[in-house]
């Protein structure tokens, strides 16, 4: 179910998100649905939409590991993925986060740029071998290059010197 929802996120824009919460607000009114599925969703968005202190997923925050943290810029959604449980959170509005979980979701997202900034630095530290390495083989080339062009000239020269010698030894004998 979540990994359902959790495409609506990325595909809905804000509205749609409200019109969602209306629709299924509408179809219950004071009732709770009766089927799993049903329930999740119409408790995932009351949580979003009208959150309390009292419900027992802010309760129980701190029996739940901080897995993964998103933002859905599309509807403007944060996404806290935690042990065995998922909390939708509308962004401009106040929820009762503990500090622990806010220094969890912190910490986590700390970690994971971190990481992203070690792969990068990985990357441009083999970008560089590379450069290093390319650099090297064209001095080689170059070198080489440069020392065929030598031979080339050393050995025009070698023809022109030969063929001032014949002109001469012809005009000598002439």
């Amino acid at each position: 179910m979540y990994r359902v929802f959790s495409q609506m996120l990325k595909s809905f824009d804000r509205q749609d998100l409200e019109d969602l919460y209306k629709l299924v607000k509408a179809k219950y009114g004071s009732t709770r649905p009766m089927e799993d599925l049903d329930l999740i969703l119409y408790g995932d968005l009351k949580t979003m939409f009208e959150p309390h202190v009292e419900d027992q997923v802010w309760k129980n925050q701190d029996d739940y590991k901080v897995l993964d943290w998103k933002l859905y810029d599309s509807c403007e959604v944060h996404s806290l993925r935690m042990q065995h449980v998922y909390i939708h959170m509308l962004v401009e509005k106040k929820y009762p986060l503990k500090p622990s979980t806010i220094t969890d979701i912190l910490n986590k997202k700390l970690q994971e740029r971190i990481v992203r900034i070690k792969r990068l630095l990985d990357d441009l530290r083999v970008t560089a071998t590379q450069v290093c390495v390319t650099a090297a083989k064209l001095n080689y080339y170059c070198s080489k290059i440069k020392t065929a062009e030598r031979v080339s000239t050393v050995k025009e020269r070698i023809k022109t010197k030969e063929r001032i010698k014949i002109v001469w030894r012809s005009r000598l004998l002439t």
